[in-house]
């Protein structure tokens, strides 16, 4: 093979680790309501699916967090009677690190007339003062929707109400049909930003649902998990966001291996598969090729959570198309095994990406520097 007809044009460094787990301390007097699951210990229900350095309570369901005098507080949406959805309060956890979490009784409990049905969507702030607020969302017995001050009755939001599908869509930013940039590409929603006046820095965390069935979540008696907390700046254009894992995340490593990996490919991308302009939808595109198509050029990436046998695999991989005056890379997992996407426009040239990966268990976050990316999905075998 002639070397000289191929460029590298991607050299990832892979750091795999040996994840120690992170602490939830249990307080068995702080869970009042209890479930047939309450009698099983803790470790009964730390099954192989059961992440181990994300935040999630020993047990049930859960779907922002703030820093005050000295401590991370963690407010969360959580159903203390079961591992699906409903019975909703605030729980509350404190953290010196973002690592380890005590948790606390519920800081919000439907007790009151108005919120008796429910203490749902809200935040957690603190005002001038150094004073900490919490705004939450109370539901009362007559689903009634009350003024906030007797006096005023009309409000104004910008959007669009469509009267044939019954459907208000507010201040709706997108373009042209274009779905836009993304904080993750993966199992990531409802994404709450504090400011760490401790460090000086903003952290976005977000909650990742469960992909498997209700029965399931019932069986193994917990469902939902926090993503890994990142931090959030720009870069020195001002203009790309870039986002990284809190450094904290370091202290639960154990033994690490390097591993660089060079992709090698044709210094012409002639070969590349046509790009489609029809092609929106980047998740479409990543189950119609999936893994086993080969293209012009690739696919190429790597396995993640494969069993011995390779009959289960999460594959991370490239796929490169090409497109008038560009070439255009997709990266994607498949999605029978998993799936996550961007579109990227294709720099050819020669230079290092820093690719890192938390995976452990049902969980597996991905960071690439070359596109200041981060994808996570939940993976249940």
């Amino acid at each position: 093979m002639d070397m000289a007809k191929f460029l590298p044009v991607l050299l990832c460094l892979f750091s795999l680790c040996v994840a120690v787990q992170a602490s939830h301390k249990v307080y068995p007097e702080f869970q009042s309501l209890h479930s047939e699951k309450t009698s099983q210990s803790i470790e009964t229900l730390n099954l192989i699916q059961r992440t181990g350095y994300h935040f999630q309570p020993p047990r049930h369901w859960i779907n922002g967090p703030m820093y005050y005098n000295g401590l991370y507080h963690l407010f969360y949406q959580y159903n203390p009677k079961g591992a699906v959805w409903g019975n909703i309060v605030w729980a509350h956890s404190v953290s010196k690190d973002l690592i380890n979490w005590e948790p606390l009784e519920p800081a919000i409990y439907p007790t009151d007339h108005f919120d008796i049905n429910g203490c749902w969507s809200g935040s957690a702030t603190i005002l001038p003062g150094n004073k900490p607020v919490i705004l939450y969302t109370g539901i009362d017995p007559k689903n009634r929707q009350v003024s906030l001050d007797l006096t005023r009755y009309e409000y104004y939001t910008v959007g669009q109400y469509h009267q044939g599908i019954d459907r208000y869509v507010p201040d709706n930013t997108s373009v042209d049909g274009w779905s836009g940039l993304r904080y993750d590409y993966g199992n990531f929603y409802a994404s709450k930003t504090f400011f760490d006046v401790d460090k000086n820095r903003r952290i976005l965390w977000g909650w990742a649902n469960e992909s498997d069935i209700a029965q399931h979540d019932v069986a193994k008696g917990w469902a939902g998990i926090q993503t890994i907390p990142r931090e959030l700046w720009l870069d020195s254009s001002g203009k790309q966001l870039i986002q990284w894992p809190i450094e904290e995340l370091e202290t639960l490593r154990g033994d690490k291996a390097d591993v660089d990996v060079t992709f090698l490919l044709p210094s012409s991308l002639d070969s590349a598969e046509q790009f489609d302009p029809s092609w929106v939808n980047a998740q479409d595109v990543c189950a119609l090729k999936g893994i086993k198509v080969e293209g012009g050029v690739g696919p190429f990436g790597l396995f993640t959570l494969a069993s011995e046998n390779l009959k289960e695999y999460t594959p991370v991989f490239f796929r490169i198309f090409k497109a008038p005056q560009k070439h255009v890379v997709l990266m994607c997992s498949d999605a029978r095994r998993l799936i996550i996407l961007l579109w990227k426009v294709l720099e050819l040239e020669e230079k290092p990406a820093s690719h890192q990966g938390f995976i452990l268990h049902s969980q597996a976050s991905m960071m690439l520097t070359c596109s200041h990316l981060i994808t996570g999905k939940r993976v249940l075998p």
